[in-house]
């Protein structure tokens, strides 16, 4: 018990104020150092042992809202933490407080209270074993994952048939005299605990995998999302800048047609011919030389006179 609490400690949980379960750990944690040095025994042991335990459990829930364990975007492993976080933490508890009733109430035959409560406990297992396998199947029938299902599915029939044991489901409501013997419970309960742990540890870490290979498919996403944006932002350019040279005035697309001639020093230009700052009269259109009431013969005439002018 005392390293299962300096493993909690070893978290860092009661360093961080921003989260409830920290608050919970810190009121939680001074009971427990107690307990572990408590010498009761019987009913105020039970009483005293089941208080902290209920609180345990709620601490363990309170750790998966604050982390948002249980919002995932997939099914398989919202499921897998809702068995991890509820469902087996009840069926660990139920079953122990399932041996320890049934001792209470072998050890006091005539006392009815001990034996509804006893009666009572097998029928909360059975029922919690029923949900968790429910919820354990929706993990494993949703999953894209190829390792869930044989890393789970051994520890999973090991708990099973320890639940079976304890609680067989043809037999819940049974009577004080068909209840099973004590010490047969006792080594059930201590199988249904060992597949517990086990269960949660391997679970933990298909958990774990499973996320870093989700992480590895969300950033190859993100990335190609981004590559295809920018190849994208580039093709729009080039398709507004060829829709725009086709939408334009035939005139004005010709003349931004001449203005992305760019011409070299000494009067050459892109093509290699030697042009003066003028264009010829063959180059251009004739009316782009007219002036109002010009003939085609005087335009002519001034634009050699141009032409012989220029240097």
């Amino acid at each position: 018990m005392q390293r299962a609490i300096e493993a909690v400690d070893r978290t860092g949980l009661s360093k961080r104020s921003d989260l409830t379960a920290a608050l919970a750990w810190t009121k939680l944690r001074p009971d427990l150092d107690r307990l572990a040095k408590s010498t009761r025994h019987g009913r105020e042991a039970y009483a005293e042992y089941s208080q902290n335990i209920d609180l345990t459990v709620l601490l363990i829930g309170t750790v998966s809202q604050d982390s948002g364990l249980l919002l995932g975007d997939q099914l398989d492993t919202h499921y897998l933490m809702n068995s991890l976080v509820t469902g087996l933490p009840t069926l660990l508890v139920l079953s122990g407080r399932m041996v320890d009733l049934s001792g209470m109430a072998q050890a006091a035959p005539k006392s009815a209270g001990a034996q509804v409560a006893a009666a009572t406990v097998r029928q909360l297992l059975g029922h919690s074993a029923a949900d968790t396998a429910s919820s354990m199947h929706q993990a494993l029938s949703r999953t894209g994952s190829t390792t869930l299902g044989p890393a789970l599915m051994s520890s999973l029939d090991r708990l099973a048939g320890a639940v079976l044991a304890m609680a067989p489901v043809q037999v819940l409501n049974q009577g004080p005299s068909t209840a099973p013997d004590v010490q047969t419970l006792a080594q059930a309960q201590k199988d249904a605990r060992a597949s517990v742990l086990e269960l949660s540890r391997v679970a933990t870490a298909e958990f774990g995998t499973t996320l870093d290979e989700r992480e590895q498919t969300v950033r190859s996403d993100r990335l190609t999302a981004v590559a295809v944006t920018a190849g994208a932002v580039l093709l729009a350019g080039l398709l507004l800048l060829v829709t725009r040279d086709r939408t334009l005035p035939a005139d004005t697309a010709e003349r931004a047609g001449r203005r992305r001639l760019r011409r070299k020093p000494g009067g050459q230009s892109a093509d290699g011919d030697v042009r003066s700052r003028h264009h010829r009269e063959e180059d251009l259109p004739a009316e782009w030389h007219r002036a109002p009431g010009e003939t085609a013969e005087q335009a002519a005439a001034r634009q050699q006179e141009l032409d012989r002018v220029a240097p």
